[in-house]
């Protein structure tokens, strides 16, 4: 691609970058205003709102791999992350319209292979920096993973099991913030590793998987009514979330 072509996509970049806090803005007033007296209103709003925040998110993600070659991979595995989510989300909220879905949704898998794609999109985005301490790293890993194991043995198991009938969608919702807390310690992991230099970029990552946490942790409290029982303000939480994934990701 020519100078010119780069130069172009740059700008492309720049320019989308205030389009998804717009999104969000635009939802929440619209939501609070015509759309507070009509669940059916409310949910049109969001899946219009869907429909263009994460393609947003999306062609800026792309347009930034283009021209970083460098980063090329992790950001293509990042923009597919967002795809997932897209669908998913879209895929429950239109459920929504003609009767409340229940937890967990048939395209739940999708929420489920997003964030095995963050994963992905942190472990590519620092391997170009991975050999230097690619033994202290494996350390790393089995005891983040041993303990994420232990973890899930001791606490969520038993919880699901007292609850009964209910203790499959509780063990998914409890899954997601965790999830969430796992990816924040892999990118502190990641810069006291040296893998990810850029501090103010490690703080903006670990900010949007924070958000999720709480929206997930949030959503997690009220999966006893086995439906997607959720308003506007933790879409807008979920929103700012991956808002600030990707616009970390987008720094030069």
């Amino acid at each position: 691609m020519t100078v010119q072509g780069h130069a172009l996509l740059r700008r492309s970049s720049a320019m989308l970058r205030p389009v998804g806090w717009l999104v969000i803005t635009g939802m929440c007033a619209a939501t609070y205003t015509i759309g507070r007296h009509s669940v059916e209103t409310s949910q049109l709003i969001l899946l219009w709102s869907l429909g263009i925040f994460f393609p947003v998110l999306i062609v800026r993600l792309i347009a930034t791999a283009i021209f970083t070659p460098r980063r090329r991979g992790a950001l293509f595995v990042l923009a597919a992350s967002v795809a997932l989510w897209a669908a998913g989300s879209s895929a429950v909220n239109a459920s929504k319209l003609s009767e409340q879905a229940n937890f967990p949704a048939p395209g739940e898998w999708l929420f489920l292979a997003s964030y095995v794609a963050m994963a992905g999109y942190l472990i590519i985005d620092a391997r170009h920096r991975m050999s230097r301490s690619l033994v202290t790293w494996l350390d790393v890993a089995v005891v983040c993973g041993g303990t994420a194991c232990l973890s899930a043995s001791l606490l969520l198991l038993p919880v699901a099991t007292a609850s009964g009938k209910n203790g499959l969608p509780l063990l998914l919702a409890l899954l997601y913030p965790l999830v969430d807390l796992a990816l924040a310690v892999l990118v502190v992991a990641q810069v006291v590793l040296r893998l990810r230099p850029d501090a103010k970029h490690a703080a903006i990552t670990c900010l949007g998987f924070m958000l999720l946490a709480f929206a997930d942790g949030q959503f997690a409290t009220s999966v006893s009514s086995a439906t997607y029982d959720f308003g506007v303000n933790l879409d807008a939480i979920w929103g700012l979330g991956f808002a600030f994934i990707v616009g970390a990701a987008c720094r030069p």
